[in-house]
């Protein structure tokens, strides 16, 4: 065979190769092949309100986990079932995460063959064949209806390594992979992304009291065991200062003892900094749902009923029911701790076991790099009303006023002398009697006592008026301000009551400070160093006097005092004696 028809097989041998990679290649179809490209990669779901539920699987290849998430109306509030239907109250997040897969239109058709799933990342996440160490699993995304039809069903995967904004999508149970442009942000699993995470939602500013209750129960007989209190009071309007210790008491042979702050000791101000920026902190990880009972019973201000039900679910979180003084309660392990606002609401919070049921969930930075969250624990949350936090309006007196009492309104006037019925026409002691030609002078005078008398009343009147007025509008403005707190509570008990939350335990540790956290020693004043520019007392000319120095007799006075040195050098100051 010759070289020439030897190379005339090998080109038709590398046209049929060619040929067959061709045949069998991922159909990439940017012209609108087949008629779907640039169409609704879900043309009947046109309408976003029908949707009343949407759930999102998520894989962790290198857990092999898989999450589930849904949030769902239920009784027409959009919920999470999986978190005992507490309120998905993220403003925006579900109609984002609902916006991202909605009116998704068709860039391109990338293939068709279900070999390729892997590589492009669309492998469903819900598939029973799934087996850990599972690569190329992608984000399901379901969204039904009320009756349960299902609007839109897909698997998100990889992005588009030519146009990053894009990713290669494709619908449950079908093979075609498709490339389009969605965000995937808001398809998220983590529970506290679907929820307004601000437990108390306060203004650190606004904080006015705090104290520290450390305390045990005694299980077995119900009873708590008093170890010791401390009141910090808050001033942020203090240009230094602005944290102060009020009170300080141990429980010491059943009686309450005072400490004081002891010499050379300080608070620890910098703590205490973070306790406040932590309780503005205080987000939300997780839930439990309290029993209906135990429920209803903090709603409604009422003593809490013993049920053995509310009972065995407090006491798995750490919290328990006991007496103080005739008065049940509940109380906690770790003690107690309360925050007074300058509105008179007063945040109780009581902190439980650490919550094993449910980890920190593992988030991933905006590096894109995956770190396990932290230990959580349970927290159990109410508010009251402390009227000590609104002063009461101090009500201006009236000018003149002598507040007479009821028996003392028929008795006489000093120096009035009682006329007996007989003696009604006599004359009065010191009273002349006048003549008919002196009476019209007589009135006269009268009439013009009685005119000015009446434009003094008037103006009395007048004051007295605006007085009650003003005082009016405090008293008002002081009732205004405690029914606005007293509402506050009320709605704060109402969202608070149905839940026991779970918080970071790294914050629970920011905000349950001790007695040796908050006091400490203080630190040594600071020392100013000597100007460099000095020059040692001995290094002058024998009778030199510094620079800008005057002689002894001529030194000024200061405060009237005059200024003398004591060791013989210009510009010291003789110290006084001690009294």
């Amino acid at each position: 065979m010759n070289e020439t028809i030897k190379t005339v097989i090998f080109v038709a041998v590398a046209v049929l190769v060619v040929a067959a990679v061709w045949a069998t290649r991922p159909t990439v179809d940017t012209t609108g092949g087949g008629g779907e490209v640039g169409q609704p990669l879900f043309p009947d779901f046109t309408d976003p309100l029908a949707a009343t539920s949407m759930e999102i699987v998520k894989y962790d290849e290198q857990t092999s986990d898989k999450k589930t998430f849904k949030v769902a109306q239920v009784d027409g509030i959009w919920s999470i079932p999986s978190h005992d239907n507490y309120p998905a109250d993220a403003k925006n997040q579900l109609a984002e995460a609902a916006t991202s897969v909605m009116g998704l239109n068709i860039l391109a058709l990338i293939s068709e063959n279900l070999g390729d799933q892997e590589e492009f990342g669309v492998v469903d996440p819900a598939d029973k064949d799934l087996k850990p160490g599972s690569t190329g699993v992608g984000i399901r995304v379901t969204m039904r209806d009320k009756d349960d039809k299902l609007l839109l069903a897909l698997v998100v995967g990889r992005r588009d390594e030519e146009q990053a904004q894009n990713r290669y999508v494709r619908r449950v149970g079908q093979d075609q992979i498709y490339s389009v442009k969605v965000d995937t942000d808001k398809l998220t699993t983590k529970f506290a992304d679907w929820i307004e995470p601000d437990l108390l939602n306060l203004s650190p500013w606004d904080i006015r009291q705090m104290d520290i209750q450390d305390y045990s129960v005694d299980e077995a007989n119900r009873s708590v065991i008093q170890r010791g209190e401390i009141w910090l009071d808050y001033d942020d309007a203090a240009e230094k200062d602005k944290w102060k210790l009020t009170a300080d008491r141990k429980f010491v042979d059943g009686k309450w003892v005072a400490e004081q702050l002891p010499p050379g000791m300080e608070l620890n101000t910098k703590m205490l900094d973070e306790m406040k920026s932590a309780l503005d902190d205080l987000k939300i990880v997780d839930v439990a749902r309290k029993p209906v009972e135990l429920a209803k019973s903090l709603k409604e201000n009422k003593e809490f009923l013993n049920s053995p039900e509310s009972v065995e679910s407090l006491m798995s979180r750490g919290f328990y029911l006991a007496d103080v003084k005739g008065k049940p309660g509940i109380y906690s392990n770790e003690g107690e701790f309360r925050c007074l606002m300058k509105d008179g609401v007063e945040y109780i919070l009581r902190f439980g076991n650490i919550s094993e049921s449910r980890r920190a969930d593992i988030e991933e930075g905006k590096d894109g790099k995956k770190k396990a969250g932290g230990i959580n624990r349970y927290i159990f949350v109410m508010a009251e009303f402390n009227p000590t936090a609104i002063l009461r309006p101090r009500l201006a007196e009236k000018p003149g006023e002598v507040e007479i009492s009821k028996g003392d309104k028929d008795a006489k006037k000093p120096g009035e002398v009682e006329i007996s019925e007989g003696d009604k026409d006599a004359k009065k002691p010191g009273e002349v009697e006048i003549s008919e030609g002196d009476k019209g002078d007589k009135d006269d005078k009268d009439e013009e006592k009685s005119a000015e008398k009446k434009t003094a009343d008037a103006k009395i009147k007048a004051q007295w008026e605006k007085i009650e007025t003003e005082n009016q509008r405090k008293l008002d403005e002081y009732e205004e301000k405690v029914a606005e707190a007293k509402t506050k509570v009320n709605e704060l008990n109402a969202r608070f009551a149905d839940w026991y939350y779970v918080i970071p335990n790294s914050v629970y540790e920011k905000i349950r400070l001790g007695r040796k956290d908050i006091i400490v020693k203080k630190k040594p004043a600071e020392k100013k160093d000597a100007p460099t520019d000095a020059l040692p007392d001995d290094t002058l000319p024998d009778g030199a006097l510094p620079d800008g120095a005057l002689p002894d007799d001529t030194l000024p006075d200061v405060g009237g005092i005059p200024r003398r040195h004591s060791s013989g050098h210009a510009g010291t100051v003789e110290e006084k004696p001690a009294r």
